[in-house]
C-alpha cells in the first residue's frame, strides 16, 4: 500500500484561531471518510493519556481562494479524498440543519475557507504545490 499524506489548505488571511478551527473541521470529515487515516485501536501512553492515532503526515498550507477552489476541483476529479468548509458556516454554532441548507445552496462564488484532501503522497504533494505554509 503507498504511502498516504493529508493537506489542509485555509484561506489566505485567516486569524490563526479561525484557521485551527476550520482545520479541524475539515480533518475530522476526512477521517469519517477514509478509515486510513488514523488507527481504530487506543494509543494510550504509560499513564493512561489517549494520543491521536494518526498514522500519516498532516501538513497545513495557505492559499488565495483560486488555489483553494483549484484544489477542491482537483481533488473531486481524481481519486483524493477530499473535503470543504465554507464561509458562511463559520458563523453557524450547533446549527446543522442550517448549515445544511447551505451548502445545498452552495456555488462556484461560495467562498472556501479550508480545503483537505487525502490521497497517495505524490498525488498530494503535487495537488497542493502551489500552497504556501501556515
Amino acid at each position: 500500500m503507498p504511502d498516504l499524506r493529508v493537506a489542509i489548505a485555509t484561506l489566505k488571511g485567516l486569524p490563526p484561531g479561525a484557521a485551527a478551527n476550520v482545520s479541524a473541521i475539515v480533518m475530522a470529515q476526512l477521517a469519517l471518510r477514509d478509515a486510513r487515516l488514523f488507527d481504530g485501536d487506543p494509543l494510550v501512553d504509560t499513564i493512561g493519556r489517549p494520543h491521536a492515532a494518526v498514522k500519516y503526515s498532516t501538513v497545513v498550507l495557505s492559499g488565495r481562494q483560486g488555489q483553494l477552489r483549484t484544489l477542491a476541483a482537483h481533488a473531486g476529479a481524481s481519486e483524493l479524498t477530499v473535503a470543504v468548509f465554507l464561509e458562511e458556516a463559520r458563523a453557524l454554532n450547533n446549527q446543522f440543519e442550517s448549515y445544511r441548507s447551505l451548502v445545498g445552496a452552495a456555488s462556484d462564488d461560495s467562498v472556501l475557507v479550508a480545503v483537505a484532501v487525502a490521497g497517495e503522497d505524490s498525488t498530494v504533494r503535487d495537488a497542493t504545490k502551489a500552497l504556501s505554509a501556515l
